[in-house]
């Protein structure tokens, strides 16, 4: 578990790093669904439109990974949806910072936004754009078997980065929702909660779980939209368990 340290109190980051990982998801009772965040995936790839960084895999690992992200943010009450289309993006300083080594300075997301915004490949609507990098602003280089993030505190902005071998294995998909929604977390207005507690915003946390505190700071963000009726097709979905044995993130 990795930690970088903040920016100007605005950016927060979660990791895990699991060779064998281990983990299932973890939650409380779902809410009606009245509430909806949408999310844009943007892929960076290089400045010649190769190397392109992981997304979220082949379309039955994308579903998965999104019915896990409903799972875990239907305690809100808020349904996550995906766009479609994957929007790419060629810029190698967004992909890997040009191949620099060592620790990416974490100011790199913001000028990662920037230009990105310049380039017109943002979603000016009001969603979280989500940016796939292979070099996370705020961390070294990590393993194939990782997942990180980076996101602003509130915003509207995500980093991530996951490994290719967390793709091939359930709890692999598991990790990478699990990150995936701490960072919306942020985007909705969530700090990071106490190191290795059962929480959805803990560093190291045991489980998804949010707090009665936690759910109403997040359902008051202007980034959800309300959904007119309740989506009980989708609280039944998310009565399916899954069973898997959890570890540490």
């Amino acid at each position: 578990m990795r930690i970088a340290p903040s920016f100007l109190a605005l950016l927060l980051t979660f990791t895990v790093s699991w060779p064998n990982a281990e983990a299932t998801i973890i939650v409380d009772s779902a809410m009606p669904i009245d509430r909806e965040v949408v999310v844009q995936l943007i892929q960076a790839r290089e400045d010649n439109g190769t190397g392109a960084a992981t997304v979220l895999g082949n379309a039955a690992q994308r579903l998965s990974i999104e019915m896990a992200l409903d799972q875990i943010w239907a305690q809100a009450g808020i349904n996550v949806t995906l766009l479609a289309t994957v929007t790419t993006y060629n810029s190698s300083f967004a992909l890997d910072a040009n191949n620099s080594g060592g620790t990416r300075p974490t100011n790199d997301l913001n000028t990662i936004f920037v230009q990105a915004s310049t380039a017109g490949v943002l979603n000016t609507g009001n969603v979280i754009n989500t940016i796939f990098v292979d070099h996370v602003p705020g961390f070294a280089v990590l393993s194939e078997n990782s997942a990180a993030g980076l996101a602003s505190l509130p915003g509207n902005r995500i980093n991530m980065f996951t490994g290719d071998n967390l793709l091939g294995f359930q709890n692999g998909l598991d990790v990478i929702a699990s990150v995936f929604a701490h960072e919306i977390g942020h985007n909705l207005g969530l700090n990071h909660t106490g190191n290795g507690t059962a929480n959805l915003m803990s560093p190291g946390g045991t489980s998804e779980q949010l707090s009665a505190g936690q759910i109403i700071i997040a359902r008051s963000s202007g980034l959800l939209r309300v959904v007119p009726e309740p989506g009980t097709a989708i609280l039944v979905a998310l009565g399916i368990g899954l069973f898997a044995v959890r570890g540490r993130r």
